[in-house]
């Protein structure tokens, strides 16, 4: 969809943190929120030390309704793709009980298609 797209593009340009960039979108609402978690920049945390992914998930927490189990579902996936697959093993465990499944759900789907990775 074309505004899913958008909004995704929208995120991307807002900052190059990710930390701000998932603060924006969790005050989105609905379709909207869970389409601009796409642009997010997990790729800025490839180096960093976990502890620094798994703050930046659990950030998941502050979205609303059905996009916090979609937050988790993608940052997993994000997370596992810039990590070879680690961050299954070594990051969603330490997650909270209610992002820990969507989170290794999502880590699991690392090697399908993905919907746009910025």
């Amino acid at each position: 969809e074309q505004r899913a797209g958008c909004v995704g593009a929208a995120a991307l340009i807002t900052s190059t943190d990710p930390f701000r960039q998932l603060r924006i979108c969790a005050r989105l609402g609905g379709t909207d929120g869970a389409n601009c978690l796409f642009g997010v920049n997990v790729q800025n945390l490839a180096t960093a030390k976990g502890a620094q992914r798994v703050r930046l998930i659990e950030r998941c927490g502050t979205m609303p309704g059905a996009a916090r189990a979609a937050c988790y579902r993608w940052l997993g996936t994000a997370l596992a793709v810039v990590t070879n697959g680690r961050f299954r093993v070594l990051g969603c465990p330490f997650i909270g009980l209610r992002g820990r499944q969507p989170c290794t759900e999502g880590a699991l789907r690392m090697n399908d298609a993905l919907v746009t990775f910025s």
